[in-house]
């Protein structure tokens, strides 16, 4: 999925605003409304691939039935 990221510490927040093209603050309100899973740290927020591919798995198949 997404390249040259170490898995042990996660994507950070720009990364996965950045692949997901999406602003940094759509995806810190995905996270507070629970719709994106990430976690964070003194650094800033981190998130795992696994929990990237299931939002968007998630959000395809909600796009996909309202026929988007």
């Amino acid at each position: 999925m997404m390249k040259g990221n170490n898995n042990l510490q996660g994507y950070r927040l720009k990364e996965v605003a950045d692949f997901l093209q999406l602003s940094q603050r759509t995806v810190y309100q995905y996270v507070k409304a629970g719709k994106l899973k990430g976690y964070k740290l003194p650094s800033g927020w981190r998130f795992r691939e696994k929990d990237i591919e299931e939002f968007i798995t998630l959000h395809k198949a909600r796009a996909f039935k309202h026929g988007k």
